[in-house]
């Protein structure tokens, strides 16, 4: 999956236990599922990407519109203050 166009994205994976989230410095992220089953996953993203491509499907996803407001690393978990943040969910088939 690739990420915005604001450079250096920060991701953040909010997904059930046994899903990874590889992070690059090109914008980049892998998201790889160890479990035996389908799961839904949502990553999320700092900065004002609005959308995500599958650069294996080429399948581009969008983040529902406007953002999950300031919940970037000096933001808190209350929301305030804090960068932008945009979710991408995707659906992962078992052990991918």
């Amino acid at each position: 999956m690739r990420g915005g166009d604001d450079g250096c994205a920060r991701f953040t994976n909010h997904s059930p236990a046994q899903v990874a989230l590889f992070a690059y410095d090109n914008d980049s992220f892998i998201i790889e599922s160890y479990l035996p089953s389908e799961t839904d996953v949502r990553i999320s993203v700092v900065g004002s990407a609005t959308k995500s491509r599958n650069i294996v499907t080429g399948v581009i996803l969008t983040g529902p519109p406007g953002n999950l407001g300031g919940r970037g690393r000096r933001g808190g978990r209350d929301g305030g203050g804090g960068e932008p943040r945009m979710a991408f969910n995707a659906h992962r088939p078992p052990h991918s």
